[in-house]
């Protein structure tokens, strides 16, 4: 089942920094086409055991250039404290009701990279050639949410965070 994916920003600075999304329910937001997030426990170089603190890296979208992308490269040069960033995934129920599925809220959130790029003109159709870009974020703190009313939750400060 397709998910949907928004993400919203708060900056300290900018205040909501909008995307273009067109959706009803989502209007203003920033789409996210692709998502990356890797927390681990690092191995020891002999040792089959875990060792060491957590580390949570940084969080990395994948979006289409939008009118958030100048605020977002302005948050990144100026590195302005995003007060809260939360991503949004969407999915229809059995009964065709548009149901909020996972959500990965960010606290004191920091722009860390910035990518953009496009496919090469002539490997694509031209009605797919589209501008995008890779947007990295690292954080302070995260709470990971499953379920429309939030039934499963955890929160952590992240010690670490890249």
């Amino acid at each position: 089942m397709a998910m949907l994916g928004f993400l919203t920003i708060t900056g300290t600075v900018q205040g909501a920094i909008e995307g273009s999304s067109t959706h009803e329910i989502n209007m203003d937001e920033i789409e996210i086409l692709k998502f990356d997030h890797q927390v681990e426990v690092p191995s020891g170089s002999l040792q089959q055991v875990s060792a060491g603190q957590t580390i949570h890296g940084g969080i990395k979208i994948n979006k289409l250039k939008d009118r958030s992308s100048p605020k977002l490269a302005q948050a990144l040069c100026t590195r302005e404290v995003l007060s809260e960033v939360i991503f949004s995934w969407y999915q229809h129920s059995n009964t065709g009701i548009r149901e909020l599925a996972y959500k990965v809220t960010l606290k004191n959130a920091l722009l860390t990279k910035i990518n953009s790029w496009s496919p090469h003109f002539f490997e694509n159709n031209e009605n797919e050639f589209r501008i995008m870009e890779d947007v990295v974020f690292s954080y302070e703190h995260i709470l990971w949410s499953w379920g429309n009313e939030s039934e499963v939750e955890y929160e952590i400060t992240a010690k670490g965070a890249q």
